[in-house]
């Protein structure tokens, strides 16, 4: 009565088992096909705002050669984290299974974030984001034009495909030697997309066939791994010193470290004054050499066109400094940018600027911002330097209208003539 009372339960328990097994395999691929489908509707979005957008050259072309590295590089990332899909399934605790799903909606979300930056930059966002505080990603956020309305019609559309995916996984027949394939093929997909990204040379824009939310992830890995090796200063001490080996250089230790030259090599091309100068520095953002010429035959710049032209120019230069947050150091102290930049250091080196030069040669200096001073620690960098005054929009005059952008009403500063009208 014993042994036939528990050979039901037996049958019973081999049938759950055959049945989760079948169940996993298919809810994964219900999560794959889910992926590859957002990872083409992504694709299918981006192309068309950067088409209504900007309409940049050899859109097409780039776009579908972007589609099909996502495509591989989806599928490869699906394959690897097969085996721990399966341990989580078979877990006892399965609604670890929703971390997945969770997972996947959160890269969705932030994939459209990056995109929007993308949208607003025409460049993919990279580690110079880890150059800020929290405070300034905030403010820099909240003052862009990342449509927020866009963000959460993407979080709906986004959790209803992964819904209406895994309904409809429990109906796929999928079996072990189906699984295995999609595997190998992702693999092989993997290797074929690391291949592309390394070596290949395609003659159409990068920028657009990058997937930027691979490009952004893969600097964060990159600029993390590189803060946990000690760089070995002598050797490439020695390397730079022997590459430009015109210097009269002082200590393997401090590898930039030579004998000043003292030199006026300015003083031929100026004019010769009586008492010191005057100086000013303006500073001014988005303001290339690109635009500075005719473009198709529009002049965007025609003053400083023609002013370039009787004054001194360089049309190429090197920069110790990244983006336009960086310029004040770079440009005032020409001082080296450093992990996050040299303005946001703790603990500023003592080092020589033009501010504190020209105030030991009894000058008054001045600073004056239409932001606030607090961005990237511009008023810390110039209070260390021992400047005299700095205007930012706490102390502009109360007759210069702010600058208000978008339905927020997001103050953007104070524009350009107000600044020389408060500097007036």
């Amino acid at each position: 009565m014993g042994e036939w009372g528990y050979l039901p339960l037996q049958v019973k328990v081999t049938f759950i088992k055959t049945q989760s097994n079948k169940d996993y395999k298919s809810r994964f691929l219900g999560l794959l096909i889910f992926g590859l489908i957002l990872v083409i509707i992504g694709r299918i979005y981006e192309t068309l705002a950067l088409y209504f957008c900007f309409n940049p050259a050899k859109l097409w072309k780039s776009e579908a050669l972007g589609l099909f590295q996502d495509i591989l590089l989806c599928l490869g990332i699906f394959s690897l984290l097969f085996p721990l899909y399966k341990k989580l399934f078979t877990a006892k605790e399965k609604n670890k299974l929703f971390i997945f799903d969770v997972i996947l909606v959160i890269l969705c979300i932030a994939h459209l974030v990056i995109l929007e930056y993308f949208f607003y930059q025409m460049e993919p966002l990279d580690v110079f984001v880890l150059g800020h505080t929290p405070s300034e990603m905030a403010f820099s956020l909240n003052t862009s034009s990342i449509s927020f309305k866009r963000l959460f019609i993407g979080l709906i559309v986004t959790i209803l495909i992964l819904i209406i995916g895994l309904y409809y996984s429990k109906k796929l027949n999928v079996n072990s030697s189906r699984i295995r394939s999609i595997r190998i093929f992702g693999f092989i997909g993997l290797i074929v997309f690391f291949l592309i990204d390394t070596f290949g040379k395609i003659p159409v824009a990068s920028d657009l066939i990058k997937c930027k939310s691979y490009y952004f992830y893969a600097n964060i890995l990159k600029h993390g791994t590189n803060k946990m090796f000690d760089l070995d200063i002598p050797t490439f001490a020695n390397k730079y010193q022997e590459e430009f080996s015109g210097k009269d250089y002082i200590s393997k230790d401090y590898p930039f470290l030579h004998k000043f030259e003292n030199e006026n090599k300015l003083g031929n091309y100026l004019n010769s004054f009586e008492r010191s100068p005057n100086i000013m520095v303006l500073i001014t953002e988005s303001l290339s050499e690109y635009f500075i010429h005719p473009i198709r035959g529009i002049e965007f710049m025609p003053f400083l066109d023609s002013l370039s032209k009787a004054s001194l120019y360089w049309p190429n230069h090197l920069s110790v400094g990244e983006r336009s947050f960086a310029v004040n150091p770079a440009i005032n102290a020409a001082v080296p940018y450093g992990e996050t930049g040299f303005s946001l250091l703790e603990v500023y080196p003592y080092h020589f600027s033009l501010v504190n030069i020209l105030k030991k040669n009894n000058y008054y200096t001045s600073f004056y911002y239409g932001q606030g001073s607090w961005f990237h620690n511009k008023n810390h960098f110039y209070t260390f330097n021992n400047i005299d005054r700095i205007i930012d929009k706490n102390v502009f005059d109360t007759i210069f209208e702010k600058v208000l952008v978008g339905d927020e009403k997001n103050f953007w500063g104070f524009n350009d003539l107000d600044l020389f009208n408060q500097y007036l």
